[in-house]
């Protein structure tokens, strides 16, 4: 088997004399670092690694356990494992980019195969479509749907590619490059925000009596997923900055735990003005940061 082809075909763009004097075994231990490391980021996110396609991983976001957040997970994951080609670069000695692509859609999640060999897994046009995008993507580069775009829009970047030929497609489809994560999600949500008098009466009050007396209050925002208890966090911030408050946020995760990124990290971070991925020399130079703090 031709090594380069094979590696190329994994989503990694090596480039072909840093493999011209590997053996096999070497070239089968990178495979495996490389599996390893997006294995483990996928199932992070809460995804599924439905399948090692050869030198292909196919993963999936929303099967067979799903959650709210699913597109936002998926997206998370693959800028993560742009940051894992940059480790395990480092880790051999050699450059290593991934191709990715991902896509949204409705999709037919079952058994599938035989008597004698069967196995859960996913079928249908967005998993034809987010393989297509990885081949179009280039070294480095993640690419996604519309339908993937429009559900991510308030919490990443993405800059438009335009429509492309996409094969098994009977029509050009639009096409965004995946940038990066919003470093204030609330800027991409300019619409107005309707209703909600009560909650609305209630945070000024809140606000006005901090002022009046000095004293701080707690005010707990529950609910089902999508009925707006972000924008009702961003309205309640909004309130207290018109009365010249200023106000800092810890954003927590339920995939992120694990991650270090508890309530209480996170919320330092904001009072620190160092906004969520700093480098350890931007939590270094902090001008808040004491001895003994660890961020």
């Amino acid at each position: 088997m031709d090594i380069e082809a094979w590696l190329k075909g994994l989503g990694l763009e090596v480039y072909a004399e840093a493999f011209a004097e590997n053996d096999v075994e070497d070239t089968h231990g990178l495979l495996n670092r490389y599996c390893e490391a997006v294995d483990g980021i996928v199932a992070g996110y809460g995804g599924h690694v439905d399948k090692h396609m050869g030198d292909n991983v196919m993963a999936v976001f929303g099967a067979p356990v799903a959650h709210s957040d699913d597109p936002e997970r998926a997206v998370r994951a693959a800028l993560d494992v742009h940051k894992a080609m940059a480790a395990l670069s480092e880790e051999f000695g050699r450059p290593l980019q991934a191709h990715i692509g991902v896509a949204s859609g409705q999709v037919v999640a079952s058994g599938t195969g035989s008597e004698t060999h069967r196995e859960y897994t996913v079928t249908g046009n967005s998993v034809n479509l987010a393989s297509r995008l990885q081949d179009k993507a280039r070294a480095g580069e993640t690419l996604i749907s519309q339908a993937l775009y429009d559900a991510v829009a308030g919490s990443a970047e993405s800059t438009p590619v335009g429509e492309i030929e996409v094969k098994g497609f009977d029509a050009p489809v639009p096409v965004w490059r995946l940038v990066g994560l919003r470093v204030d999600p609330s800027a991409a949500r300019s619409g107005p925000f309707v209703g909600r008098r009560s909650q609305k009466q209630q945070f000024t009050g809140m606000v006005e009596e901090c002022l009046e007396t000095g004293n701080g209050q707690a005010l707990l925002v529950r609910g089902e997923a999508g009925i707006g208890k972000t924008r009702l966090v961003e309205e309640f911030a909004a309130a207290a900055q018109a009365k010249g408050l200023s106000t800092h946020k810890g954003l927590v995760l339920d995939f992120g735990v694990g991650k270090g990124q508890d309530a209480v990290r996170s919320l330092v971070r904001s009072f620190l003005g160092l906004v969520p991925g700093s480098s350890k020399a931007e939590r270094a130079a902090s001008p808040g940061r004491g001895p003994g703090l660890s961020l």
